[in-house]
């Protein structure tokens, strides 16, 4: 018997556990929607965006706030929560209820013989304790709630706003702004029709600021019904810029100071978007995307508005001190002469046409006269420079030839001459009867210049040896439109008459018809050589060591398309025609 209880009981033990539901009630009452009421509506002020450098705007709207009115009321959720038995209280009653159920049983326990009715007592008291042991069972885990839920009985009101998408009447607001403690703006008032686009620029005259800490910006917004307030770092709505504090400042590729890695030169107020200022002095900025170097005693650091285009901010110069560029500097000095070599170098740059204007047409035809009279041996007297001519001249007051004296502008050739001529400029078509090929003067209207094939006649008819002609610009017509026409220079015509009268004679063209002659300029201006592509070749072939025709062609060659592909995503590739064997640098008798 005893032993069967206890089996009962070891049973009842493992398989006792189970699951019940029951109802709990929050803490914390909750707002009966249900029974929610519309006691009012009125205008808000709605703040739907924050400024930022790019956009340095407030974006305010006026919306309609709905007022609601709803009981608060107790809240009863439905659980399940799973149980087991309590291991010790189990065995408490499996050991007492077989203690009593034993000594019902028992015989000669007590000195009198139990009544049957005396054991039916211990035996139901037995079973009684062992049913209440195994029923005080503990929960399992957390309760999980079913979703059932009830409202009890009402303990208060809740008042709520809500904010609608429906746009307010018309109302008035008036603007205070501070930076910091400092007053920018009192009593601007200003209008919310559905909404107010404030901008913080303009509207409330933000201007630059030079800590570097530069505080915060709080903004008052009043209305007859509510008054908000806004605060913010100035640093959400200004950006940090370098401003150039000397005139034509340098700007390099790397923390230095050193003749190679001069990218471009700033003037004076220029602006440049700074990134970091380094422990060694340095202010690192942007030019475009691409990262410069600027000296900190060159640069001071404002905040002020972004701009969209921040290239407008930066004023570069043309002006940075000959022999800065590499091909600028360490010429090679020839150690024979050519005294009775002639040079003709025309360099157009200002041009009434903005569109046309060359920046450093000028410089480049200072570069070909550094290099004729240290390297090829040409006297300086008699390198003639002529910039910027105009309609009123010609290709006889260009050359100024006397054919009778057999002068160039009263300098003397002969037969032993060698004339060198250089054009850097704008090139384009001259309409002169027919569409030619010409070189374009600085004042000069569409269709208006000096036709090549003339330029090259005049040329072919002095008795001199040689003439080599280098032309840095293309030919391509852009009318008033900017589309490009079909016409195509013909440079093989152009050139034979000139190289079929003298054969020891070349002409060079900077690109093929239908190209662009570029200049040495990346668009970022991370890369800026200054001079167009040709030319700077033209100087850096010689300064390589090589005075063979054939040799600087072919090292331009090489390197003109490459570069143009590099910096301009387009082929630039020089055109040649005449004499590729001919030296450029031998004696002649004075």
């Amino acid at each position: 018997m005893i032993r069967s209880l206890f089996l009962i009981g070891i049973t009842l033990v493992l398989f006792s556990a189970c699951t019940s539901s029951r109802w709990i009630i929050e803490e914390k009452p909750t707002v009966d929607t249900s029974e929610s009421q519309l006691i009012d509506t009125r205008p808000a002020i709605v703040i739907r965006s924050m400024p930022t450098p790019e956009r340095p705007v407030l974006t305010i709207e006026g919306r309609t706030i709905e007022v609601y009115e709803s009981p608060l009321k107790l809240e009863a959720n439905r659980v399940i929560q799973r149980y087991r038995p309590r291991y010790g209280w189990a065995a408490f009653g499996i050991l007492g209820a077989g203690g009593l159920i034993y000594i019902a049983n028992a015989d000669g326990f007590f000195e009198t013989d139990l009544s049957r009715t005396q054991k039916n007592v211990l035996m139901g008291s037995g079973g009684l304790l062992l049913a209440g042991s195994m029923l005080n069972m503990r929960p399992v885990g957390e309760p999980r709630y079913t979703g059932e839920k009830r409202f009890l009985n009402k303990v208060g009101m809740d008042t709520r706003m809500d904010t609608t998408s429906l746009a307010a009447e018309p109302f008035d607001v008036i603007i205070n702004a501070y930076h910091d403690d400092e007053e920018i703006v009192n009593g601007l008032q200003l209008r919310v029709d559905s909404s107010l686009t404030l901008n913080l620029i303009s509207d409330l005259g933000l201007r630059s600021f030079s800590p570097d800490e530069p505080g915060y910006i709080r903004i008052e917004i009043k209305s007859e019904f509510e008054q908000q307030e806004i605060k913010f770092p100035v640093q959400e709505v200004l950006k940090r810029y370098v401003r150039i504090v000397s005139r034509n400042i340098p700007l390099r590729s790397s923390p230095q100071v050193s003749p190679n890695n001069v990218i471009t030169t700033v003037a004076e107020a220029g602006l440049l978007p700074w990134v970091e200022t380094t422990e060694s002095g340095w202010h690192r900025v942007l030019l475009g995307i691409t990262p410069t170097y600027v000296q900190v005693t060159d640069g001071a650091l404002i905040w002020r508005p972004a701009m969209s285009n921040e290239s407008d901010l930066i004023i570069t110069t043309s002006n940075m001190a000959f022999g800065s560029i590499d091909v600028e500097r360490d010429i090679p000095r020839a150690e024979i002469q050519n005294e009775q070599g002639i040079a003709i170098l025309i360099g157009n740059q200002n041009y009434r046409n903005s569109a046309l204007k060359n920046n450093h047409a000028h410089r480049s035809v200072r570069l070909m006269r550094t290099y004729l009279r240290e390297s090829l041996g040409y006297s300086d007297d008699r390198i003639v420079i002529i910039e910027d001519f105009r309609t009123d001249e010609n290709v006889e007051t260009i050359f100024k030839s006397d054919r009778g004296e057999q002068t160039l502008h009263n300098l003397p050739y002969s037969s032993l001459t060698d004339l060198f001529v250089y054009y850097a400029g704008a090139g384009g078509v001259v309409h002169n009867g027919s569409m030619q090929a010409g070189l374009i003067p600085v004042d000069g209207l569409p269709g208006e210049g000096i036709a090549l094939e003339n330029f090259m006649r005049t040329l072919a008819q002095l008795p001199v040896r040689s003439i080599r002609v280098m032309i840095d610009a293309d030919f391509r017509e852009l009318p008033n439109g900017g589309i490009q026409s079909n016409f195509r220079a013909n440079y093989a015509q152009i050139s034979q008459i000139l190289t079929r009268q003298k054969s020891d004679s070349w002409v060079i063209f900077a690109s093929e018809p239908s190209q662009i002659a570029g200049n040495y300029v990346s668009n970022d201006r991370r890369t800026d050589r200054i001079h167009g592509i040709m030319t700077y070749y033209f100087a850096r072939a010689i300064q390589d060591g090589n005075t063979d025709t054939d040799m600087i062609l072919r090292y331009m060659l090489r390197n003109m398309t490459f570069t143009s592909r590099r910096l301009h995503n387009r082929p630039q590739d020089p055109v040649f025609f005449g004499n590729r064997n001919s030296e450029l640098l031998f004696e002649t008798a004075p």
